[in-house]
């Protein structure tokens, strides 16, 4: 089965987490001149496990459209299910709907042919209805913010903006030790080794490199090093 990740074991930037949450939160109240929710950043630095794992933190229901499947998988039906995705939302708050890739799903107008400009429609006027019904929570995440239809990012939709940079070094310590929790014993000195090793990396890159070094580790019987870091980035290709 897959792997939940809760909130409380994401490492992120904690202002961006508190930001993530208030928003979230004036949302479902329906408070403090409520406004959906831009997630953006490079491929890697965990934009989707942060949208993902919201749902569980404020104990609602979580609801999903993925950009990049949203035209193959509904097939001439995309404008009807993103509606009736919404309206899943809304029967079921409190309620968070995260739009995954963004850009495929609305984008800029001069990518869009008949057919996406009515997708678009369907979502502006879903988005609009959410925030002023209240109890659903909407976060929109994408790799390349500026593929966006601006309509649907300006203030009064997707008007909060947030942005995951790659990991600073205190962000890093904190996914090395979440990641090795009970799975092995890391010494202060290992850590401090890895985090001055992996600057540059995304939170991603990180997590799957020492999930691979700690199981080589094991299966040789060895205590674990830098170098298995290093070595665990070869799976990730």
């Amino acid at each position: 089965p897959p792997i939940t990740i809760v909130w409380e074991d994401i490492a992120q930037e904690r202002r961006i987490m508190d930001a993530v949450d208030k928003a979230a939160r004036d949302q479902i109240a329906k408070a403090n001149g409520r406004q959906a929710i831009l997630i953006h950043g490079a491929p890697g630095t965990g934009k989707t496990t942060l949208a993902n794992s919201l749902a569980g933190h404020l104990n609602a229901n979580f609801v999903s459209i993925e950009g990049l499947g949203v035209f193959n998988q509904w097939l001439g039906e995309s404008e009807q299910a993103i509606r009736a995705t919404f309206r899943r939302a809304s029967e079921v708050k409190p309620s968070v709907v995260v739009l995954d890739h963004l850009e495929a799903i609305a984008p800029v107008a001069e990518s869009s042919d008949a057919a996406g400009e009515r997708i678009k429609s369907a979502l502006l006027s879903s988005v609009d209805r959410a925030l002023a019904e209240g109890g659903i929570a909407v976060i929109g995440v994408t790799s390349k913010p500026s593929l966006v239809d601006p309509r649907l990012i300006r203030p009064g939709r997707l008007g909060i903006h947030l942005e995951l940079k790659l990991p600073r070094p205190e962000v890093r310590a904190d996914l090395v030790r979440r990641v090795a929790d009970d799975q092995v014993e890391l010494q202060d000195a290992l850590v401090e080794k890895i985090v001055a090793g992996t600057e540059g990396w995304t939170n991603v890159e990180i997590a799957t490199a020492l999930g691979n070094a700690i199981d080589a580790a094991h299966r040789e019987g060895r205590e674990l090093s830098l170098a298995d870091m290093v070595a665990g980035t070869r799976k990730l290709t």
